[in-house]
């Protein structure tokens, strides 16, 4: 699957719908669902939308588990780069949405 925007927004689609399955509260679903999309996006912007990325989804021990792959040179969307001016949301904010209580 290629890192357009129209796949991001399915990913994002198939991955709430996979959280509010998995019985996760709204407010974690939305947590995850933005991090979700400003990781793909930031990488889209870093690697190009023609760059493949593949994602599963599955529960192991009754806890949902997401994992996304993008084979290539290393890149963290969660760090920021001193050079980069255009950031949408701080690496700081990213940080501590990941450290939200009960994810």
């Amino acid at each position: 699957m290629k890192l357009t925007n129209e796949n991001i927004a399915a990913v994002v689609e198939k991955i709430q719908k996979f959280f509010e399955q998995a019985d996760v509260s709204v407010r974690d679903r939305t947590k995850i669902n933005l991090l979700v999309e400003e990781a793909l996006l930031r990488c889209s912007e870093h690697f190009g939308a023609e760059k493949d990325f593949e994602f599963k989804m599955s529960k192991w021990l009754g806890v949902p588990k997401l994992l996304i792959q993008i084979r290539g040179e290393a890149f963290n969307p969660l760090e920021t780069p001193e050079n980069y001016d255009d950031e949408v949301i701080t690496a700081t904010v990213m940080q501590n949405l990941l450290h939200y209580e009960s994810a």
